[in-house]
């Protein structure tokens, strides 16, 4: 009998819960739309032409002969 009691409280809860998500309007988002600062990726192009580069060895993926 209690485990009638437990499942009819359960099935309660689920509607509840199911009636609230269908019936409540949905949260509106909070985003800044307005751009704080923008890029121009041409002028970072022509500053940035002669950066020096560093050469690195990589030996992530050496195997050895006898494996």
């Amino acid at each position: 009998m209690r485990a009638h009691h437990v499942l009819a409280i359960a099935a309660m809860v689920v509607i509840g819960v199911g009636a609230k998500l269908v019936l409540s309007q949905p949260m509106k988002a909070e985003a800044d739309i307005t751009p704080v600062a923008s890029m121009n990726v041409l002028q970072m192009q022509i500053d940035h032409r002669n950066i020096a580069v560093q050469k690195i060895h990589d030996m992530t993926f050496v195997f050895a002969v006898g494996d």
